[in-house]
């Protein structure tokens, strides 16, 4: 029997728990999937930024999506984190086989 997954929501950081390969986390997954895309895409706004003249303004604004796209980019990390230790066999489970 599969043992409910506990996945951190990017944005709120809330935990919630649901069976792995069901819906909700399909739904999850696919978040996880266009956060990361948007963190790219923010990635390569802010290397445009390097590469030409920009004001202030726009460097702070592009630290800002930057800084803002690594926190959502950790919570997805520390989730996928937290489902591979689930799926990892215990000590105890390990040393019973």
């Amino acid at each position: 029997m599969n043992q409910p997954t506990r996945y951190t929501q990017p944005v709120t950081g809330r935990g919630i728990y649901c069976e792995p390969g069901g819906r909700i986390a399909a739904l999850h997954d696919d978040l996880e999937e266009r956060v990361l895309k948007v963190a790219a895409e923010d990635i390569a706004k802010a290397s445009e930024c390097l590469k030409n003249e920009v004001s202030r303004n726009e460097l702070v604004r592009a630290l800002s999506y930057l800084v803002q796209s690594a926190k959502v980019v950790l919570d997805v990390a520390n989730s996928r984190g937290e489902r591979l230790k689930a799926l990892t066999p215990s000590d105890e489970e390990a040393s019973a086989d």
